[in-house]
């Protein structure tokens, strides 16, 4: 498409114009991937915190019940 633009605008001798588009376009699909990825990324990121918490309350709570456990506590 880019180069089918380019060519159209050379042809015409109205390259800036093409290239405007060119770069209106370009910009419109940016944006929405950007959109598409930021949506995506935040409900990972909040699975990945969940999880790093569980695993530090976890182990928090495995050394308790070692100590514990070992100490003949009852």
């Amino acid at each position: 498409m880019l180069i089918n633009l380019v060519s159209i605008g050379e042809q015409t001798g109205d390259l800036a114009t093409s290239l405007g588009h060119v770069a209106k376009r370009y910009e419109a699909e940016l944006d929405r991937n950007v959109t598409i990825f930021t949506t995506a990324l935040e409900p990972i990121l909040i699975c990945v915190v969940a999880f790093v918490i569980g695993f530090i309350a976890i182990s928090i709570m495995m050394a308790v019940l070692s100590v514990t456990s070992g100490a003949g506590v009852r």
